[in-house]
Formats: C-alpha cells, structure tokens, sequence
C-alpha cells in the first residue's frame, strides 16, 4: 500500500511493505527520483531505499568481529557477496503519519545477522525539498558493528550531469571490492560536472565527498546533502541503465574486512547506542 505524504509543489510516495523504499518523489510533476512501476516487485525497482545494518558489499558475506566468525546468506543474483544488509529486504511499519511527515519502523531479531537492532526511517517533506533521517540502535547486550547509508536512484539521460568534490576514489577487483585508494581521474573525476554517459559505468566508492553533489540537465538540477556521518558516496552508473546512483553511506564497501588500522567509517554501536544519518534532496531556485 502506498503512502503519499505532500508539501507545497512537492508529492512524496512510500511504500512501506516494500524495504520501507520511496516509490516516487516529485517537484512540479517531475520526477526527481526514478519512479517505481505501478506493482513494483522490489526495492531494486523503486526510487530509493535504505541500507542497513551496513551499506555495500561484504565480501562473500564473511568477516570475523571480535574474535567470532560471521557468515551472512547471499542472495544469488548478487553473489557471491553480502549485499546492502537486510532492511531493504523487510517490510517496515508505520509509526506515524502527519501533514508532510511520516516515520517508518523495522524491528530486527538476531539470526543470521546475530544481533538485535532497531532502526526507524523519518522522512520529512518542505517547500524546498525532502529531508530523510534513517538510524540505527543496537538493542543486543554485545557490540554490534554497523553502518548506514541511502540508495537513491536519479533519472538520468544522455545530457545529465555529476558535480561533486573528491580528489580519490576505491579502485575495485573483479568482484567490485575495494583493493586501494587512487586519484579520482583514475575511474571519474566529477569535481567540473561531466556528464555522465561520457564517463565509463561506475561502481565505485569516494571518500572525502563533503557530503554535497549535484545531479541534472536540462530540467534543472537536483541537490543532495548528507551529514557528516555519511563520509563516502557510492556512485553508481550503469550504461544505458536511465538513471545513477549517488549513494550517502557511512563506510566504504567491505569495510568488515579491512585493516584494522584503516578509517573505514564503519562504526562499532556499544550495547542501547545509535547511529543516524540524514540526507536532503532538493532543487536550486
């Protein structure tokens, strides 16, 4: 079932049963996100969801916290990784609903993601855009590692554009996991808008974003804003797909199995801690 929140020029869609994804958001009538087909099947076919307990891949769903070994399932169409987590895979209540505002639950007991957690989506449509709050609580009485993020799809054609700041990016194996950190110009660098269709397809991390990007064309631009939580953004592009993914997330892919000594951005919640994240769309005037 649909959800429709409203503000002036601005109509929000979500689909609640659906990983609590957003069907369509709107300025004017146009889409600023990649609507959902009317029986969307999935959360890969709506304009955006959430990602937690961790955003991105881990690789072959393994990873070893505090001395225990953990094995996550994989779903076959991703193998042979660990996916997004397992918030996008849910159904989400709904807590509340106001005039512009809505906020969404997801209650998660340990099993094979062994530990307990709570996380809540708020979402909070203005005149000048949509603002969406995402948090996660560890309610187990161990450590819990986790991260968060957006997965936001914009409409993208031959002529759109993508501005945003970060001098590097994470270089990728064969399977899309991180190996080391280079100059953007290695894969994209978006610091002077390019378009989009001129670089090559893109699944790659960039750390160092200031948590700001522009994304558009000729019907104008979209802004996105995140908070200082959500260090790194995923960009996403593939060829001929009519959108890109620019992805607000807190730690970069496959941070599980990372050094140590790495700033990864992925964050260990102690017993009753939280960790939130925001992010903001909107259109210049």
């Amino acid at each position: 079932m649909t959800l429709r929140l409203e503000a002036p020029g601005w109509e929000l869609d979500l689909l609640p049963e659906i990983g609590g994804s957003i069907a369509a958001l709107r300025h004017h009538g146009l889409d600023i996100l990649r609507p959902a087909p009317p029986a969307a099947m999935g959360p890969g076919q709506c304009g955006s969801y959430p990602l937690v307990p961790f955003a991105n891949r881990i690789a072959r769903g393994r990873f070893v916290f505090q001395g225990r070994q953990m094995e996550l399932p994989v779903l076959q169409r991703f193998a042979p990784h660990a996916l997004h987590g397992e918030g996008w895979l849910r159904a989400w209540q709904v807590e509340n609903v106001e005039p512009g505002r809505a906020e969404l639950s997801l209650h998660h007991q340990a099993g094979a993601w062994p530990w307990d957690w709570t996380a809540l989506q708020r979402f909070a449509l203005f005149e000048d855009g949509l603002r969406i709050e995402l948090s996660l609580r560890n309610d187990s009485d161990t450590d819990m590692p986790a991260g968060l993020g957006f997965h936001p799809y914009f409409p993208a054609g031959p002529e759109t554009r993508l501005k945003m700041a970060a001098d590097e990016v994470w270089l990728v194996d064969d399977s899309l996991i991180p190996i080391r950190r280079a100059p953007a110009g290695v894969v994209a660098d978006w610091t002077d808008g390019p378009r989009i269709s001129d670089r090559p397809a893109i699944d790659h991390c960039y750390p160092g974003w200031g948590g700001m990007a522009r994304i558009g064309g000729r019907d104008g631009d979209t802004l996105i804003h995140a908070s200082v939580e959500a260090g790194f953004a995923h960009v996403y592009t593939p060829a001929g797909a009519g959108y890109a993914c620019v992805e607000p997330v807190t730690h970069r892919p496959d941070a599980f199995n990372a050094p140590a000594d790495e700033a990864t951005g992925l964050r260990i919640l102690a017993p009753g801690e939280t960790l939130a994240v925001w992010m903001s769309l909107s259109r210049p005037v």
